[in-house]
């Protein structure tokens, strides 16, 4: 089963990747100014390509009965990208010449501040929180890193950015506390003590182990939801202290019981023959 619009889309990304290879190659190694700046602002443009390619295409990775039929083209598509997307990079880093006020780096420094300044990376949408005990630590980690150590955001700003992310239960916990810089840091220490409970983001995550999805019928999209599922929660637990390497045979016990009857005996049968070779 294929989604034809995705089909598509993932045509006219493959046809603009191709338009932008023709391009570069037929640039000369020495650019003019014009030159420079017409790379520059394509360049800009081909960034968004790519995550564009991989929404579609994992779109049609979750429809296909059989996934490694897709991942041909997923793979050529990535090797093209970065190959022209390097190229590209490189061919300006050689010619953006340093102006008379810009102090001489050595090349390497150089390079990586022009690089800096020609990638425009796409805008990071702050994440929600409800109070989900499940989702507490991906929003401390994001939040912290985008809002709460970045020094050249004011407390006032930081306590607005905090409350714009918090809805529900996770809302109300700093409901009551006036609004002002002083405040912020308050408002934040607050909300981790409700929320950065170490007994009970452990349980909860155990917990979503056990009532993993069941499923019903032979799907390679609910598997896959399956296995998100698994890792999501072994990488929070990982990072909570639990010794998850050794976890092993449960997990494999947990995870077959909740299959499909076709998925499973197949399981079984990859398992026999995989336990028989090795003996």
């Amino acid at each position: 089963m294929t989604d034809k619009e995705s089909v598509r889309k993932r045509a006219s990304c493959k046809g603009r990747l191709t338009a932008f290879t023709n391009y570069v190659n037929e640039l000369d190694e020495s650019l003019d100014a014009s030159q420079v700046c017409e790379l520059q602002l394509r360049l800009g443009k081909m960034e968004s390509l790519f995550s564009q390619f991989d929404e579609v295409q994992s779109k049609l990775e979750c429809l296909a009965d059989d996934v490694n039929s897709q991942l041909p083209e997923r793979n050529e598509f990535e090797s093209k990208y970065y190959k022209i997307f390097a190229k590209a990079q490189d061919l300006l880093t050689r010619n953006l010449k340093p102006t008379k006020n810009e102090p001489l780096e050595s090349d390497y420094s150089s390079a990586q501040t022009r690089n800096r300044r020609l990638v425009k990376l796409p805008t990071i949408q702050l994440p929600k929180f409800s109070g989900s005990y499940e989702k507490w630590l991906e929003f401390h980690d994001t939040f912290s890193s985008l809002i709460h150590c970045n020094d050249d955001i004011d407390d006032v700003n930081k306590f607005h950015y905090l409350k714009a992310c918090l809805e529900g239960s996770a809302a109300v916990v700093i409901q009551s506390i006036e609004f002002s810089a002083n405040n912020y840091s308050v408002a934040w220490k607050i909300l981790c003590d409700r929320y950065d409970n170490k007994r009970v983001l452990i349980n909860n995550h155990v917990a979503a182990l056990f009532n993993l999805e069941t499923v019903k019928k032979e799907s390679s999209v609910a598997l896959k939801r399956v296995i998100d599922s698994v890792n999501k929660n072994l990488r929070s637990l990982e990072s909570l202290g639990e010794p998850t390497d050794h976890w092993d045979t449960l997990l494999i016990h947990m995870v077959s019981t909740k299959l499909d009857a076709k998925t499973f005996r197949e399981w079984e049968e990859f398992k026999g023959r995989f336990v028989k070779d090795r003996s």
